[in-house]
């Protein structure tokens, strides 16, 4: 595998980030974060990196992937794409239609909720903590399950 030096990595970087903004103004859309300065893109690919390689080690990734891809999809949408999934299916267990897309933003969709989405995340946790999980335990499962966090 070739080694590239910074600023290959950054031309790398800043082609695919217009790529990205590109694709997401023909959506009708902006960017939701800037083009990063090579020093910004440096230490965002080296944790980016780093992370992608620890879930392939532990078995849940089958490669590390196109690294320069995963930043500018993560600079090009204000939800995350596991969040997203989530959601989605927390709508489907409270028997809700998704009013929401990858341009929504965390403001939006707290705010737009329909109550029985609530109401499934609340029952959620009151289930976690009748099953012995802590307070901060039962949080940190409804996290991972229903928005993705790692």
């Amino acid at each position: 595998m070739k080694k590239y030096s910074l600023d290959d990595r950054y031309t790398i970087y800043r082609r695919e980030y217009y790529r990205q903004q590109a694709k997401v103004n023909r959506m009708g859309h902006d960017m939701d974060q800037p083009l990063l300065t090579k020093n910004q893109f440096n230490n965002v690919y080296e944790e980016t990196k780093s992370i992608l390689k620890m879930k392939t080690d532990m078995g849940t990734r089958k490669g590390v992937g196109n690294v320069y891809q995963y930043i500018v999809r993560e600079q090009a949408y204000p939800i995350s794409q596991g969040l997203m999934r989530g959601l989605k299916d927390v709508y489907q267990r409270a028997g809700e239609t998704p009013n929401f897309d990858r341009f929504t933003t965390y403001e939006q969709l707290r705010n737009t909720a329909p109550d029985a989405v609530w109401d499934v995340i609340k029952d959620e946790y009151h289930s976690l903590l009748a099953d012995g999980n802590t307070s901060s335990g039962a949080k940190a499962i409804i996290a991972k399950i229903f928005f993705g966090s790692d």
